[in-house]
C-alpha cells in the first residue's frame, strides 16, 4: 500500500498529476469493456441486418478493431475501426455514433477519484491532466465527462493515444506527454489501475506512478 505521507509529498514536488480515464477516474456499468457492444446493439438493433444479432455484431466490432491496429501498426480511431467494418453493415456512421451515446450511458464519474483530482486543484492547485489509451476522440471523452457532471475545465490537458500516436501500453504516450509539456518526468505523478500500463510503464518513463 502507498504510504500517504509519500503520496502528499510526490504532490507537493509535482507540476502536473496525470489521470487514467477507464477504471480510474471513470467507472463503467459493466463488467468488460466488450460489454458495451451488446449494449449498442440492445438499444438499436433496428441499425443491424436482421440476420446479425449481438454477439455477431460483438465479434464484428473486436475484429474491425483488430483489422485497424495491423493496418496502421499503431493505435487506431473509431472512424478508423468503422471503416473496417464489413459491407454488411450499412450504417456505420449511425452505429458508431450509438456506441459514443451507449459509453455515455454506461460510466459515471468514480467519487473517490472526482474528490481527489478537486482536492489536488484546490489544495496543491496542480496542473491536471488525463492520459488515456483508448479510440475515441478528445472531444467524446470530454463530452462523456461533462455528461457525468464534471466541468471540463478542471483538466489543463487532454492526451489521448488515438490523437498522439502513442500508448501507454508500450509507454510512449508517457514520453510524448513529458516533450509536449515540456516537463521533467518526474514532475508528473500519474493515477491508473493497470499495473504495467500506468505504473510501471509510466515509472520506467521517469515519471512518479500510483497503482490504483
Amino acid at each position: 500500500m502507498m504510504d500517504k505521507g509519500q503520496v502528499r509529498e510526490w504532490l507537493r514536488e509535482a507540476e502536473y498529476v496525470s489521470f487514467d480515464l477507464f477504471d480510474t477516474l471513470l467507472l463503467r456499468l459493466v463488467r468488460v469493456p466488450s460489454q458495451i457492444f451488446d449494449k449498442m446493439y440492445e438499444a438499436a438493433p433496428d441499425l443491424f441486418p436482421e440476420h446479425i444479432g449481438s454477439c455477431q455484431w460483438r465479434h464484428m466490432r473486436a475484429c474491425a478493431e483488430k483489422r485497424a491496429r495491423e493496418r496502421k501498426k499503431g493505435e487506431v480511431t473509431l472512424e478508423e475501426i468503422y471503416r473496417e467494418l464489413p459491407s454488411v453493415i450499412k450504417m456505420p456512421h449511425r452505429i458508431m455514433e450509438r456506441e459514443i451515446r451507449t459509453e455515455r450511458e454506461n460510466t459515471f464519474l468514480n467519487p473517490e477519484m472526482e474528490a481527489l483530482l478537486l482536492e489536488i486543484k484546490r489544495d496543491y492547485r496542480k496542473k491536471v491532466i488525463l492520459t488515456s489509451d483508448m479510440y475515441l476522440s478528445k472531444e467524446h471523452v470530454l463530452g462523456i465527462l461533462q455528461d457525468n457532471g464534471m466541468d471540463p475545465s478542471l483538466l489543463d490537458e487532454v492526451f489521448i493515444s488515438s490523437e498522439c500516436g502513442a500508448a501507454k501500453r508500450d509507454g510512449s504516450l508517457f514520453s510524448y506527454i513529458s516533450r509536449k509539456l515540456d516537463c521533467k518526468p518526474d514532475k508528473i505523478l500519474h493515477i491508473g489501475d493497470n499495473w504495467k500500463a500506468d505504473y510501471r510503464n509510466a515509472g520506467k518513463a521517469g515519471w512518479r506512478s500510483i497503482y490504483y
